[in-house]
């Protein structure tokens, strides 16, 4: 198994989020609503993997807007 294969099945068990990140390097910060906890993305400036900042499962939010 490799790599792809075993984040493409933890990703499966955690819940997709709304993230906010920030780059180490170049202090670049972005949202996203399509991401899961444990994968990153890509800083487009710098080119680099960034691990999430800040995380909310995107149910929560939902469960939010129904009160």
């Amino acid at each position: 198994m490799g790599i792809i294969n075993s984040r493409r099945k933890a990703k499966e068990k955690e819940k997709r989020c709304f993230e906010q990140d920030l780059c180490p390097k170049c202090n670049k910060r972005w949202s996203s609503g399509y991401t899961w906890p444990i994968l990153g993305q890509k800083c487009k400036k710098c080119r680099i993997f960034v691990l999430p900042h800040y995380t909310v499962p995107l149910e929560d939010l939902r469960d939010e807007d129904d009160e």
